[in-house]
């Protein structure tokens, strides 16, 4: 097993794209170890058996990483099976939650 670490968006309702080693949001969701603070930057820490990597998981497809904060609507796009963590940033004053999905979602449900 590896573990490898991502950092995450640090405001209210910011994306990041990520390329991960995985097939599906799902499985990547299901690898993610935790979710803290490292040097004042949220972060991701999440697991991959590196021999059981198809070829085509290896290169990594792109997911996007959404932070919304306590207390902002996103209209019923995400569901609770979507997210991944949850980070208090700038001395827990800012709480972002974190939902991770496949770029298709991304661009279909969020009108991109």
């Amino acid at each position: 097993m590896l573990i490898y670490k991502e950092e995450l968006p640090v405001d209210t309702l910011d994306v990041r794209e990520v390329c991960l080693p995985f097939s599906s949001a799902e499985k990547a969701r299901e690898a993610v170890l935790k979710i803290d603070m490292q040097y004042n930057r949220p972060c991701m820490w999440y697991q991959t058996d590196y021999e059981k990597i198809s070829y085509e998981e290896e290169k990594g497809k792109k997911f996007m990483i959404i932070a919304i904060g306590t207390g902002h609507d996103w209209e019923d796009k995400l569901a609770k099976d979507q997210y991944i963590g949850t980070a208090l940033l700038f001395g827990d004053s800012l709480v972002l939650h974190y939902f991770l999905v496949d770029m298709d979602f991304f661009e279909k449900e969020m009108e991109v």
